[in-house]
């Protein structure tokens, strides 16, 4: 029976969520608008933000790009953390149509899941986006090859247990 927290003090919300088994260290704060907003407490986030770069139009990594993920997925478990949520999103430089450079952005991404998965992350964990030649690293004309834009970001949310 979930009790009625609308008129709450933060306090009140934290003691409920200590009740109700979070899994890490909480506390709610109210901000501006009156609204509860989750601060996470103490060390236990492991969160960890990549980027990896492709060849021109390649939706594959190189071996060196796999090695940093591999290793990265081996500091979190040696840290004792396990993995929330993994968010991809990958881009493209504008050296191609939108539609193309749209095509082997999503491609990236997924791409990229298949890789992550592998190393024992369960797939519905894991989520995709592409922006195509939107939101490039480093600004260039259209149709310019340029390797910092031919990217994926990879951002990984784990909790320490």
């Amino acid at each position: 029976d979930i009790p009625d927290l609308s008129s709450a003090s933060a306090s009140e919300i934290t003691s409920f969520a200590k009740v109700v088994g979070y899994s890490y260290p909480v506390q709610f704060v109210k901000d501006p608008e009156g609204l509860f907003k989750e601060i996470r407490t103490g060390e236990t986030v492991c969160d960890e933000l990549l980027t990896v770069f492709f060849g021109p139009s390649e939706t594959q990594l190189t071996t060196m790009e796999a090695d940093t993920i591999f290793q990265t997925f081996t500091r979190l478990r040696k840290k004792g953390c396990i993995v929330r949520e993994v968010a991809i999103i990958g881009f493209d430089d504008t050296s191609q149509t939108d539609w193309q450079a749209t095509q082997t952005s999503r491609m990236r991404a997924e791409s990229l899941k298949h890789d992550i998965c592998r190393l024992g992350v369960d797939e519905f964990r894991v989520y995709l986006g592409w922006q195509g030649k939107n939101r490039l690293a480093k600004f260039t004309l259209d149709g310019v090859s340029e390797s910092a834009n031919r990217r994926a970001t990879i951002r990984i949310a784990a909790d320490k247990v």
